[in-house]
């Protein structure tokens, strides 16, 4: 096999000549996680030490209770939907409720009971209800090409908005637009004799112009608003005849499942290992 290294040097790309496995690699904002599948596992308490449990490698020098205020966190900040009281996992109680079991889901839970094997809902970074100003999945089934609802918890849409948020909090670049729309209007007022509102498209495109000549960075950002903010507020989009629902595909309803099956899982006990 032949690598497709591009010529320019970049530790982003990797020779996969002696690989059986291509490999394909993308800049993004999101990383990874905008083609993960979102499940959400955490680390047991004993894999923090495989080596005092089990001889391999090396104990961490931190250990489970430790990490678990944080595992909240990110849990909150990623949106994870799930059901608490899993036996092979230390209580906790996921943010969001499971995703739905479906009749594929209840095919497999009859199957696991029948042998005996555990199974639990799986924690998933996905919004099950509105979360964090996210939309709730509304089972597109386009998960690892790309959630257009913005309900699967991928970095662009949790901790990117989170950190525009502390920045906007720091620069203070929401007085810059209505200073900078104050004088958009007073422009408006002094050659036309009238507010923006009421001019006439050509009039209201010069004075676009000009202003974004003078303040760009000012534009740009009035333009991040409007998009990620006025036009998602239910009263906009009813005054414009729209219905108020986020604008993609409708998706599907999926039967929220039967979770008595899982009364066997739980009546079998704790599975996971004390590690203190």
């Amino acid at each position: 096999m032949t690598s497709r290294r591009p010529s320019c040097p970049s530790s982003l790309f990797a020779s996969d000549e002696h690989s059986p496995i291509s490999i394909l690699n993308f800049n993004g904002v999101g990383g990874g996680t905008i083609l993960y599948a979102a499940h959400f596992p955490r680390l047991h308490p004993s894999d923090f030490r495989v080596r005092s449990l089990d001889g391999v490698a090396d104990d961490w020098p931190i250990d489970y209770s430790t990490l678990e205020p944080w595992y909240a966190v990110n849990d909150h900040h990623m949106g994870v939907a799930g059901l608490a009281g899993d036996p092979a996992y230390p209580p906790h109680q996921p943010p969001l409720p499971p995703v739905p079991l479906g009749r594929l889901g209840e095919t497999m839970a009859r199957g696991f009971n029948r042998l005996g094997w555990h199974w639990w809902p799986s924690e998933i970074a996905i919004a099950t209800r509105e979360h964090e100003g996210r939309a709730p999945c509304i089972n597109l089934g386009t998960c690892k090409i790309g959630c257009a609802q913005g309900a699967r918890g991928t970095v662009d849409v949790t901790y990117w908005p989170l950190a525009l948020r502390h920045v906007e909090q720091v620069t203070a670049g929401l007085p810059a637009v209505r200073d900078g729309l104050a004088g958009l209007e007073a422009d408006a007022i002094a050659r036309y004799g009238s507010g923006l509102a009421a001019l006439d498209h050509a009039s209201r495109s010069a004075l676009v112009d000009e202003f974004a000549a003078r303040h760009p960075t000012v534009l740009q950002r009035l333009g991040l608003e409007t998009v990620t903010c006025y036009y998602q507020q239910d009263g906009v989009l009813e005054r414009l005849g729209l219905e108020a629902r986020p604008p993609y595909p409708m998706g599907h309803q999926v039967p929220p499942g039967d979770l008595t099956l899982l009364k066997p899982v739980i009546a079998r006990g704790r599975i996971y290992r004390d590690a203190s």
